[in-house]
């Protein structure tokens, strides 16, 4: 998952009830790499319109 380095909002990644206070923070221009096992979820929020690009590959 990468945040833009355009964009001036944080990205925040965690469970269902993710939020700004709970959530792992992702700037601008970071990337976050992460294993997600069959049926488990991944969510994210940010503010207004902020673009995010996520790349999901298979073994």
């Amino acid at each position: 998952m990468v945040n833009p380095t355009g964009s001036a909002n944080t990205v925040y990644l965690g469970g269902a009830d993710v939020s700004s206070g709970n959530g792992i923070s992702l700037v601008a221009g970071a990337t976050f790499a992460i294993d997600i096992g069959p049926g488990d979820s991944l969510y994210g929020i940010a503010a207004g319109s902020t673009p995010i690009e996520l790349l999901v590959t298979r073994a």
